[in-house]
């Protein structure tokens, strides 16, 4: 669910809320 999350957040931040940065910093691979 997590990766589904991420993607999303990755390609279309815009659908998570504006209050969120175009790439969240938990978005990258660690």
């Amino acid at each position: 669910m997590k990766n589904m999350f991420l993607s999303g957040a990755a390609f279309d931040p815009n659908l998570l809320g504006p209050t969120l940065p175009p790439i969240p910093p938990f978005s990258l691979p660690t």
